[in-house]
């Protein structure tokens, strides 16, 4: 049924919504509620209805259906003031109020059909069995694929063997399965990312064209592959019918195309897959010279009911609000019950964990978020060591335990070992392997090659480009960020750090507001903004970006009453005796107090701030000299290196600045002002605007009592103030800053 109302086209054969003819990307859960109410249009809907219609069982918050009815009103052109299509009745429910034009195209073909969870599972898993030995056999088999130079706009040496796994169709009409979805498309990346040489797209990429009607070149070329597998799954009674096509992308030929029917059990599909899974082994065997074990799929005799738990819990975390977070947690507990040997079930429930901690997407105190996480991902290490998500997953839970790099980075070289196509792992990897500033550009590179439409591994790589000055390469990434999804945080914070380099602080300052905007609320991204904003100036914005966070207590820095930021911060940190977070914000509150024994003991305490300048500083004034030499030497050795590298600016206290202003930071704390104020001279010939931090921050006192500083000052707070103007100016204008 298509329904049409202003300039809006809902088709609810195949989950599309379009405005103005243009495709609008939207939730399946917002798109559900919107057909929900358009069907039931002549009445009103009440509150429990649309839970029970679009959560069932579950339980969830009165906020979580507010912001679903908000997400609605924003994919339609409506908006909570005005009311025009869909009214709000306060206390009862909701009502769609606008005329509609309805039309039936119940004759037009559909793959979509609605089936049971397990019939789902057995589809999901039939597709694995069925069609992964068909692609190992064309890639290396005897069939020949077309040899001629991918056009993807990156460059890439070795990219004739390159796929990119299009999600397979969901069979339910309410895409309440699309965990399912998700499953098709992974175990068959797991199989397919362990072959040597073959460039596999990551998942999160090829779903990006999930839901929507698309040309197989167009595809093809955005995700920088030469061949697209895709297919649908359908089920009859206890019959299976798979069909899948793999399909050349420049000239969209069918190399192979291939319909299956079998009759499947929940008792016999893993033996089946067993089965098939050999047949791969021995088909690559004899041309890759691999283990036996290799190819063999993640999920073999494992309880389908625990599998289906699981890749519940896993489409409820990654869409990292603290409530979806809530629900994958019972999902995964749930998997661990069923099949207490579950190696990815004790891993979702990590992940789950440590995703809740304040410090990423929840409200849950970090150091208790890894108590929760940690023993989960050591049970996930003791069952399945060799799967690549598990050892993923154990360096990122170690990175936020702030653990040293050198027991971090052989968890993610194993996991790409593991998995070569694992683009998140590299990034990670890249981020923390400092050694070689070009090899981590090298890396971030690869990331983005493997999954070209991520926000995250674009903005990893457009940010380490603008720290070698390449400016124009990064602006072309943050643009194609903003194509891929306007409404995500990370290509506004790409812009900000480029105006940053630029010198258009008020740019800049704008952009890192709409980026917090568009955040869940993450707290560096809103220190980073107010940073911005104070440095020229703008001390009231500055304090109000703060105000509504758990660190509410640094607006008074901004706003300059320093003694209130103290008292504050003494009544509410540290929270516990393992609030890492809260230690620091305690230590650094008593730094600015003068009170340096007692911000030493709190960095003693916490497990971060491992190479905080305001660390080495405190540990010096107390006479901890050993200590601080050890962090100051680690610090001038990462700046040396990057200098080495002809990277010309570097990410210091809270953004992007010239290389300079941490040459500056470091000759500082040796004592050394002159050489500080002369670092500081020649970061100003780029028009630097001197950082709030700089200006009020105790450790650099000697600094500012140069008789060089008043001048050098003056100069910032002339920069400042124009940048203020454009500021306002701006504002004003409502000038669009993406441009």
């Amino acid at each position: 049924m298509i329904y049409k109302f202003d300039n809006i086209e809902v088709d609810t054969l195949n989950f599309r919504l379009l405005a103005n003819g243009q495709l609008v990307s939207i939730e399946p859960q917002v798109f559900d509620l919107l057909v929900y109410l358009l069907t039931n249009r002549d009445r009103l809907v009440t509150r429990q209805e649309i839970l029970d219609a679009i959560w069932q069982d579950r339980e969830v918050s009165d906020t979580a259906l507010s912001n679903l009815i908000k997400s609605a009103r924003k994919a339609i052109g409506d908006d909570g003031n005005q009311q025009r299509i869909i009214k709000t009745v306060h206390g009862r429910g909701y009502q769609f109020i606008f005329e509609v034009n309805k039309i039936d195209d119940s004759n037009k073909t559909s793959l979509i059909q609605t089936y049971s969870p397990k019939v789902k599972l057995l589809a999901t898993i039939a597709v694995i069995i069925f069609i992964v030995p068909f692609l190992l056999n064309i890639y290396f088999g005897e069939t020949n694929l077309d040899d001629e130079k991918n056009s993807y706009p990156q460059d890439s040496e070795n990219m004739q063997k390159s796929i990119a796994v299009l999600a397979f169709d969901d069979l339910s009409p309410n895409k309440d399965q699309e965990y399912f979805s998700d499953g098709i498309s992974e175990e068959i990346l797991n199989v397919l990312a362990k072959i040597p040489n073959l460039h596999v797209i990551s998942k999160s990429s090829a779903f990006a064209f999930k839901g929507v009607a698309i040309n197989i070149p167009e595809v093809a070329a955005k995700l920088g592959v030469k061949h697209i597998l895709e297919g649908s799954v359908r089920k009859a009674g206890n019959r299976i019918r798979i069909t899948a096509q793999l399909i050349a992308a420049d000239s969209d030929k069918h190399l192979w195309s291939q319909t299956y029917n079998r009759e499947l059990s929940a008792e016999n599909v893993f033996d089946i897959q067993d089965e098939i899974a050999t047949a791969i082994v021995k088909a690559l065997k004899s041309k890759l010279g691999i283990n036996a074990d290799t190819f063999t799929t993640e999920i073999a005799n494992i309880n389908i009911d625990a599998y289906n738990e699981y890749l519940q819990g896993r489409y409820f975390v990654e869409k990292r609000t603290q409530e979806d977070i809530d629900i994958a947690l019972i999902h995964f507990s749930a998997a661990i019950e069923l099949a207490p040997g579950y190696a990815l079930a004790w891993m979702g429930k990590a992940w789950a964990n440590y995703w809740s901690s304040e410090r990423y997407y929840g409200n849950i105190p970090h150091e208790i978020a890894l108590e929760r996480a940690v023993p989960a991902i050591d049970k996930a290490m003791l069952l399945g060591p060799d799967l690549p998500q598990v050892n993923a997953r154990m360096g990122w839970i170690l990175l936020a335990a702030n653990s040293e790099y050198k027991k971090i980075i052989p968890y993610f070289e194993k996991a790409i070992q593991l998995n070569p196509s694992y683009s998140d792992v590299y990034k990670s990897l890249a981020l923390y392997k400092t050694d070689s500033p070009v090899e981590v550009l090298q890396i971030l590179k690869k990331a983005r090659q493997l999954n070209p439409l991520s926000m995250s591994d674009n903005n990893s790589y457009a940010k380490h480009l603008i720290r070698f000055g390449k400016l124009n390469e990064a602006e072309k990434i943050a643009k194609h960020m903003l194509t891929i999804n306007a409404s995500q945080y990370a290509p506004y914070n790409v812009l900000s750090d480029i105006r940053i380099v630029q010198r258009r602080q008020a740019q800049a300052a704008l952009l890192s507001a709409k980026a917090v905007e568009l955040t869940s609320g993450l707290i560096y991204s809103k220190y980073i903004a107010a940073s911005l904003h104070a440095d020229i100036g703008l001390h009231e914005q500055a304090a109000e970006l703060m105000s509504r966070t758990p660190f509410d207590m640094i607006q008074h820095r901004f706003s300059g009453n320093i003694g209130l930021y103290i008292s504050q911060t003494r009544e509410k940190f540290p929270r516990n005796d393992k609030d890492s977070f809260g230690m620091v914000a305690r230590a650094t509150a008593e730094l600015y107090a003068g009170n340096y024994k007692e911000s030493a003991k709190y960095y003693e305490l916490s497990k971060m701030c491992s190479t905080c300048s305001q660390k080495i500083h405190v540990y010096f004034q107390v006479g901890n000299k050993e200590a601080a030499q050890q962090i100051l030497d680690r610090v001038k050795d990462r700046l040396t290196r990057s200098i080495n590298a002809g990277m010309l600016y570097y990410r210091s206290l809270t953004y992007i600045v010239p290389i300079d202003v941490k040459s500056m930071e470091v000759a500082s704390l040796e004592g050394d002002v002159d050489r500080a104020i002369m670092h500081l001279k020649r970061a100003m010939m780029k028009k630097y605007i001197i950082s709030f931090e700089y200006k009020y921050n105790p450790i650099y006192a000697k600094l500012r009592a140069h008789k060089d500083w008043p001048s050098i000052l003056a100069e910032s707070n002339k920069l400042a103030a124009e940048q203020h103007e454009i500021y306002q100016k701006l504002v004003l204008e409502g000038t669009n800053l993406s441009l």
